[in-house]
């Protein structure tokens, strides 16, 4: 009887130990879009770790036999992401990127030739150039590269920690962003850097200006 008492309170320590996470407001806020873009020096190499820490803990407390003694303080773990506000705002960018991209390329799509690059204008082409890597590869692009690269990086850590046995009040938020390259804001955004690059070499292709080498894209996932 003490056995499967034992084996009853060890089925539920997992759940008690998210339960006891996600009622942090702290944590919530972590995991909550914060409404400011993720700059370019930006960086969440210690966000990765303190995610590492935590998913180590995760395991820990669903092992039958629940040796926590070797582990690093889990606070250590929870101050240090509390500490940077790197994942918040990625998980916002993601999203306003995306918004972005997709208005833009829904202005660029449907312009008229006479818009673009009108034949009074000898050096249309020209512009045309100097506009998209103004716009698009001296600008818009490193930010996209950034939230590529920064996604790509963080997303097995989030995608190990938030794994099928999450509580179902975490399914939603897991589904749009710790489903690895298949999270909902990760599918959106690179759909919307994939539709914005065929939109600028639309452009081109209708000025009959041979845009060169394409817009740079983020290696698909």
């Amino acid at each position: 009887m003490a056995g499967q008492l034992r084996q009853q309170k060890a089925a539920m320590l997992p759940d008690r130990f998210w339960n006891a996470l996600v009622s942090t407001p702290e944590l919530r806020r972590v995991l909550t879009p914060r409404r400011t873009p993720l700059s370019l020096t930006s960086t969440l190499l210690e966000t990765r770790q303190a995610l590492g820490q935590l998913q180590r803990w995760q395991e820990a407390v669903a092992s039958p036999d629940h040796v926590t003694a070797s582990l690093p303080p889990l606070t250590d773990a929870l101050e240090s992401l509390y500490r940077s506000d790197a994942l918040p705002r990625l998980l916002y960018s993601l999203p306003l990127a995306t918004a972005w991209l997709n208005q833009i390329s829904a202005q660029l799509e449907p312009l008229p030739i006479t818009t673009l690059c009108p034949a009074t204008d000898p050096q249309r082409q020209d512009r045309l150039r100097g506009a998209m890597t103004h716009y698009y590869a001296r600008g818009l692009q490193p930010w996209l590269a950034q939230l590529d690269r920064q996604f790509r990086q963080i997303s097995p850590s989030l995608t190990a920690l938030f794994d099928n046995e999450s509580p179902p009040a975490l399914q939603a938020w897991q589904t749009s962003y710790a489903s690895g390259l298949e999270s909902r804001v990760w599918l959106d955004f690179r759909a919307a850097t994939v539709r914005h690059a065929k939109a600028w070499q639309g452009v081109f292709l209708r000025c009959e200006a041979p845009a060169g080498k394409p817009p740079l894209l983020p290696k698909s996932g």
